[in-house]
This record gives C-alpha cells, sequence and structure tokens, in this order.
C-alpha cells in the first residue's frame, strides 16, 4: 500500500461499521481464510491478510504511528494526484493504436523467436528510445546470450502484431521478463485486442522455456552469493586456540562430523587451516567449499580480514585476477557453471593473466565477442593481447568493426590502438 499512501487521506472514522464489516468478510472469503485461521497454517507469499497498515503523513509532523485496521473501502480525495496522473505528467503510452513493447510491468521484456528470415534471435526494446529502464538484469542477459554466440541477439523495436504473427506462424518460442529482484519471469500468455496469444513453455518443468530456464541457471549461478565476514587478528587467535584444543582431543577424522552439524563452521575452519597452514585440513575440506576469497587487502601478517563465497569459483577467480586459484580449480576439476563467463569477466577486468591462461589450456568459451567487451571497458592491454594471439581477431573486417566499437563508446585509447592497425592493415 506505500504507493497508495502517498495520495490517500483516511477518511475511515467517516465510514459506517457495517461498510468495514462487510469489506472484512468479502476479503476473508476471496482469500478462503476464517477469522480464526492458525498461524501454523498462514504461509507467507501465498495467504495474504484481511488488515491494512495505515500511517497518516502531514509537512509538520511527517509520519504518524501506523495503524491496522480491517479491510474495508478507503476514501480518496478527489484531488489525489493519482486520479490525476495521466494528466499532469502527460502520460499518452496507453492511448488507442500503440502497439509497441516496452515492458512487462516494471521489467524489461525479451523475445525469442524466429524472424521472419528464418533466424532465431532474441530481441528487447532498445534503450535510445527513452522508455526503456536500463536495467543490469537486462545488460547481463545481453552479454550473456552474445557470448554463447548461438544465435541473433538484437535490441530493437517489438511490436504486439509481429508477436501475433509469429504464434500464427509457430515462429514464437519464448517471452520473458527480466529485472533485478525476479531476475527472470516467463509470460505464458499474453491478451492483446481481446485475444490470447500463447507463449510455448517447453521447458522440462513445464514452466517457462528452455532458454528461459537456462538463463536463470547462468544469472543465478554467476551471482555472487556473498556472506562477509569481519575476520580481527585478536578473535582469530582465539578461534585458533579453540580448534587447536579440538583437533589434538578428536584428530581431523571427526572434522566432517563437525562440519555436517555446524554448516557455519566451514568458512571458519577454512581459513583457520589457511592462516596456520593445517594442509591436512585443506586437503578435506576442499570439495565443500567451491571457493573461498581471501581479501587482497590484508594486514602485513597476512592475516585476511574479509573472507567470501560464490557459488561459479571460476568467475570469482577470474574477476580478481588470481591466476593461481584458477589454476588450482581448473587442475581439481571444479564444477563451473559457464567457461564463457569466465573470459568475459576477466576481459571486461584487464586480467591478461587469466585470459593466458585460458588461452593455453583450450578452456573453451572464446567468443568474438569478448573482444567487444574489453573495448567497452577501456581494456587496451586486453585489446592488445586478443589481437595478438587470437589469429581469428586479426582480419581487416574485424578490426573494423572493433574500431567502430570503441569509437561508439568512447574508449579513445583503444581506438587509436585500433585505428593503428587498420591503417597497416590498408597499406599492405
Amino acid at each position: 500500500y506505500s504507493s497508495i499512501t502517498m495520495f490517500v487521506t483516511r477518511k475511515l472514522q467517516a465510514l459506517k461499521a457495517t461498510q468495514l464489516s462487510q469489506g472484512y468478510k468479502a476479503f476473508s472469503a476471496l482469500a478462503g481464510l476464517d477469522a480464526k485461521t492458525p498461524k501454523e497454517k498462514l504461509t507467507f507469499g501465498s495467504t495474504f491478510s484481511d488488515h491494512l497498515l495505515e500511517v497518516d503523513w502531514d509537512k509538520t509532523s511527517g509520519w504518524g504511528a501506523p495503524l491496522i485496521r480491517p479491510y474495508g473501502p478507503l476514501a480518496i480525495d478527489p484531488a489525489a494526484s493519482s486520479l490525476h496522473y495521466a494528466l499532469q505528467v502527460n502520460l499518452t503510452s496507453y492511448r488507442p493504436g500503440l502497439t509497441k513493447l516496452c515492458s512487462a510491468g516494471t521489467m524489461n521484456l525479451f523475445v525469442y523467436w524466429i524472424n521472419e528470415q528464418g533466424e532465431k534471435e532474441l530481441i528487447t526494446a532498445p534503450l535510445t528510445r527513452g522508455d526503456i529502464l536500463p536495467g543490469v538484469t537486462r545488460q547481463s542477459i545481453l552479454e550473456l546470450a552474445r557470448g554463447w554466440g548461438e544465435f541473433k541477439v538484437t535490441e530493437t523495436t517489438i511490436t504486439m502484431p509481429s508477436i501475433v504473427k509469429a504464434e500464427q506462424e509457430g515462429r514464437l518460442l519464448e517471452v520473458f521478463g527480466s529485472g533485478t529482484a525476479a531476475v527472470i519471469s516467463p509470460v505464458k500468455l499474453i491478451n492483446y485486442n481481446g485475444k490470447d496469444v500463447n507463449v510455448p513453455l517447453d521447458a522440462p518443468d513445464g514452466k517457462s522455456g528452455q532458454l528461459t530456464k537456462r538463463i536463470w541457471n547462468e544469472m543465478t549461478d554467476i551471482q555472487p552469493r556473498v556472506e562477509s565476514y569481519t575476520i580481527y587478528p585478536s578473535e582469530f587467535e582465539e578461534v585458533d586456540v579453540l580448534l587447536t584444543r579440538w583437533y589434538a582431543h578428536h584428530g581431523i577424522g571427526r572434522l566432517n562430523v563437525l562440519l555436517q552439524c555446524m554448516e557455519r563452521m566451514r568458512l571458519v575452519v577454512f581459513v583457520h587451516a589457511v592462516l596456520y597452514g593445517r594442509q591436512d585440513v585443506l586437503d578435506i575440506i576442499h570439495d565443500r567449499l567451491q571457493f573461498v576469497h581471501l581479501d587482497q587487502n590484508a594486514e602485513a601478517c597476512g592475516k585476511p580480514k574479509l573472507v567470501y563465497k560464490w557459488k561459479d569459483s571460476f568467475v570469482l577467480a577470474a574477476h580478481h585476477g588470481h591466476v593461481q586459484s584458477l589454476q588450482y580449480l581448473h587442475k581439481n576439476h571444479f564444477k563451473r557453471t559457464s567457461d564463457t563467463s569466465v573470459w568475459f569477466v576477466a576481459a571486461a577486468n584487464g586480467h591478461v593473466g587469466i585470459l593466458k591462461y585460458l588461452h593455453d589450456h583450450d578452456v573453451e568459451g572464446w567468443r568474438h565477442s569478448i573482444m567487444e567487451e574489453a573495448i567497452k571497458h577501456g581494456q587496451l592491454e586486453v585489446v592488445r593481447w586478443i589481437y595478438d594471439n587470437k589469429s581469428d581477431m586479426q582480419s581487416l573486417a574485424v578490426v573494423n568493426q572493433a574500431l567502430g566499437v570503441a569509437l561508439e563508446h568512447r574508449q579513445l585509447g583503444v581506438a587509436k590502438y585500433l585505428n593503428q592497425l587498420w591503417h597497416a592493415k590498408m597499406h599492405r
């Protein structure tokens, strides 16, 4: 009710008690609840309250004390700005005749189809129109899909007639929305001009399309599952006393039992083993933690300030440029969700050492668009390395395209280098 609160003046005192009672009963019936439903049967996200939370606000005293009342009608001042929003901000998005797809609620909308040229294509509305929010999830999906290089990825205007036609011709594959909180939300049905447009949901669970499911998995797998713990040397010395005593009494044979019973001890035990040289402990628990990154801003004594967990260990190692960590993970066959993501992250953050390791060890995932990623972030040394080591990136056409990307993103240092390459090739 937060959006309503901004515009509503509470007048419930003027309502009759019978009105409140009727509203309360109506909502209880709608929710399928008895007035005395036990709290154990109330499920978060699926059971909804019969009450309104109201808070008064005025310029003098600000927000007042919150008040919970039974469900009932709200009295809205005729001058409430919510009733005149369209007039005040010239809202014309929903006038008749408009067929462009802008968003799904507050989410960016994506359409995956076979275009009229017979190509598989992922489309979303462009930012250049000014009516689309440049969400980080939107950008991540675009970069991820381009990195796969498996289908065309386009930012262009989408219209409902084109969606209807694609559905009728069997070319509409998937539709989904993306947002920071929801990440990916599949679309099952679109109602347009009184008719339903059915969107296929062909993933194994029947709840989304296969591409939607794949993007969801990739996005959630490379998202940082970060748990930060501040480690103070004095406190960790106390941990050392306790763990040393525990090891002396139980030995490391009971370590697995400890970690199973006390899940949060995993990081403590791991960091302790790193700090105090317990290689025997590391050998036991390294499979239980996909990766632990020690903050490089550690003090001279070598004790880390922070410890992080990341679901995709390769991406974390690439992000921070830890070649030795990547080598350890690679040699020990740690599961990774996306080799392409590792290449992209290393290129975007300027880690030539990581790229060299991936190249020398034939780690899959190389895409032409990785050069573009490096250019966008102004990583000149990465661009140099790619050109020198990737023969497929040395053609005049590739250099010309890369120069265009550099100029578009105003990366003048990179553009100067590419321009020199272009002139050298033109004068051969």
